[in-house]
């Protein structure tokens, strides 16, 4: 279980799907993770990490989100109260992971993610995006904001 924000700190934080570069992968080129965000350095980090035969969710704090070099911007999908970040994950643990199977990515878990949230019976998690084509059609978006030195999710949200 991963340390979250001080139970005194309450709020609501953008829910995103990060996109970061991979160098010399024989999938997809970008990583996705979903992404619960309390400023634009400061973010949980929901993913399972990696390859096909040895996936394993991988929740963790990570600080300077914002600066990562690898970081190719995001695009929100929903809202987590910080009191359910902790349903969040038990939640997402019990997520399937399927071994070997090369139509089943990091993208693939993150859909599948957003989809079990949005069909929760919890009003801590709001997801308002779950479309494929959506969601596809902003990263290659973003990708491109990037290349230009544009303003990606995490500074359009902070």
């Amino acid at each position: 279980m991963l340390y979250y924000f001080n139970k005194q700190v309450m709020g609501t934080y953008p829910l995103i799907i990060a996109q970061f570069n991979l160098q010399g992968h024989p999938g997809p080129s970008e990583h996705w993770s979903l992404v619960a965000m309390a400023d634009k350095n400061n973010a949980f980090v929901f993913e399972i990490s990696g390859n096909s035969s040895n996936f394993k969710f991988n929740p963790h704090h990570l600080p300077h989100f914002g600066r990562n070099q690898s970081l190719r911007g995001g695009c929100q999908v929903g809202t987590v109260q910080a009191e359910s970040m902790e349903w969040m994950e038990d939640r997402l643990s019990e997520l399937a992971i399927v071994y070997n199977d090369p139509n089943f990515d990091c993208q693939t878990w993150v859909l599948i993610a957003i989809n079990t949230l949005r069909q929760a019976d919890t009003t801590g998690v709001a997801i308002t995006l779950t479309d494929e084509a959506k969601i596809r059609e902003e990263m290659e978006l973003e990708k491109q904001r990037w290349d230009d030195g544009d303003d990606t999710v995490e500074d359009r949200l902070f």
